[in-house]
Order: C-alpha cells, then structure tokens, then sequence
C-alpha cells in the first residue's frame, strides 16, 4: 500500500517493465485513479437511487385488509368468484405463494383415485392386507399434525406374527378390483373401501375441486375493489364429490395392423368384382372412337365415315 499527496491509500497496480537486468514497479497515474474513482461513485449512486424508487413505489401500494363470507359463483383456473353474503357484491380472489386455502368435504368412495394421499385405520397382517373394508377414508393434505406413516395403535410393541392395528396413511398408488393399494414409503398396504364407507376431504391450497355454490369464509388484502389476494380462507364443498369420468383411451394401431387392413380391403374389392362378373353384370363398354352423341344421348355411329 502506498499513499498518495492527499494522504490516500491505494493498492499499487501491477505494471512492471523489464530493463537493464532489474524489474520495477510503476506508479498509476492520477488519471486513471480518478476514472476508477467516478465509476464507483456512479455505481454506488445508481444503487441508491434504485433502491429510493422501489421503497417508493412499495409505499404508494397500500393493501387494505377484508373479511368475506360468501358462496362461489364462478370458478376459474387460479382464482374463484365469490358473492358476498352480506353486502351481495362480488369478488374475484385468487391465492397466493403465503396463502393458507383449506377444502373441506364429502365424497363417494368412487371419487377416491390413484396420487391422492389418505388415511385410513384398519387391521392388517403382516402383509400389509387388511382382515376387513374399512368405513372410513380421509383424503387430506400432510401438515405437521397428519403425516405420512403407519403408526401401531396397540400398545407395547405390535407383534409381526398376528393382524395388528394401524393408522396407514399415505399415498395411493393403484386401485383394482376394489383393492386400493397405499404406500407409506417404507410398505405397502392393501384394503378395500366399504360401500356405505365415509369419504372425507381436507385439503390445502387446492382449488381442484371447487364448485359452485360451495360456501366461503376467508381473510383477503386488496387494493381495488372486488379484487383480492387470500390470506386465509376456508371453502367448504356443498356437493357430495363424484367419480370424474375419464374419456377412454384410444388404442395406437400399429404400421403393420394397418397394412394388414389396408390389404385385407382390397382383397374384399377383388372378390366384390369376380362376383359381379360371374352374376353377368359387366361393367359398360367404352364408346367407341366414332361414335358420337345423338340430342337424345344414344350414341350412333357416323355414317359419314362408315363407307370410308
């Protein structure tokens, strides 16, 4: 470090030049000094100002805090309609990254399909198969209080050899025959789902399954009106949720399968043919080259040019 006549201190630049056997180091000139020291301070002003006229610009948006209760009048991708109950006004709310949605409802024992997560408590062997339907399905969203697992509702420790009694909740990787088949991560456990069985939905931050009509009580911060952003909400499902009917799959028919069509068509072509002639019905002739169309649409030849 070396001081200058300002007493300033700077790093020495690393210019060196060779000469006569010794190597010495230059001093930068003050002009390149002062250029570096403009570019800082008009980096540092640039950051500044930039930072003034964001703090600003948060300050002008002043969020005003509602609670709405209401019922769904429209449903979108990302965000429902809500009718006030109380004032009749509408609004468009939509969630965001902190918003906290709950759905709570019913369903039929159909609705419940491969990826969903549930919980179920049933007796199961040392398989994993359950000794009878179970009557109660919960399909929910893990948090801190309900997670994935399969947790021993006896007490001491559970004995592998005879059917014990689990709270199995996790995620439900096929359903056939009526069995559904759940993971927990670590097993796999396989029940059926009684006829009369209960359904029930908790979810979070899930609008999947919102529909008309269902009731809303929910926190919201807005700017404009009728326009606002969830804080908390709670939507509860005013309809039994049903099976989703699935359009079926269309089979790929193979390059070959579709040669083997194409040629099988045309065979039937040629039979139709063979068979038409063997009956007498010939296909009609061609006119000849001299005859020529008549007004009534018979053809008769020339005679012009049949005694050439």
């Amino acid at each position: 470090m070396i001081g200058n006549r300002q007493g300033h201190r700077y790093l020495d630049l690393p210019h060196f030049v060779e000469g006569a056997g010794t190597i010495r180091m230059l001093r930068p000139s003050r002009q390149i000094l002062r250029f570096l020291n403009f570019i800082v301070l008009v980096l540092v002003i640039s950051t500044l100002a930039g930072g003034i006229a964001s703090a600003q610009r948060r300050s002008r948006v002043k969020f005003r805090s509602k609670a709405l209760k209401g019922k769904v009048v429209a449903v979108g991708p990302s965000a429902i309609q809500v009718q006030e109950q109380r004032e009749g006004g509408l609004w468009t709310i939509a969630p965001v990254d902190a918003s906290q949605v709950e759905f709570i409802g019913l369903a039929k024992k159909g609705w419940v399909d491969k990826g969903m997560i549930v919980r179920v408590n049933g007796t199961f062997d040392k398989k994993g198969i359950a000794a009878e339907p179970v009557d109660l399905v919960q399909v929910f969203t893990p948090r801190e209080e309900f997670d994935i697992g399969a947790e021993f509702q006896g007490e001491g420790k559970p004995d592998r050899n005879q059917p014990q009694e689990y709270l199995v909740a996790g995620v439900v990787k096929r359903i056939a025959d009526g069995k559904v088949a759940v993971s927990t991560g670590k097993k796999l456990f396989t029940f059926e789902i009684a006829d009369d069985a209960k359904v029930e939905v908790d979810l979070f931050n899930v609008l999947d399954w919102v529909q008309v009509g269902d009731k809303v009580d929910s926190k919201l911060k807005y700017v404009n009106q009728g326009e606002g952003l969830i804080e908390t909400a709670t939507i509860k499902s005013q309809t039994t949720l049903v099976a989703v009917e699935k359009a079926p799959k269309r089979k790929r028919r193979s390059r070959r399968s579709r040669k083997a069509e194409l040629k099988a068509a045309a065979e039937n072509a040629e039979v139709a043919e063979v068979a038409e002639t063997a009956d007498g019905d010939e296909p009609a002739s061609k006119p000849s080259s001299d005859t020529k169309p008549t007004k009534d649409g018979s053809g008769k030849k020339d005679e012009s040019t049949e005694g050439a």
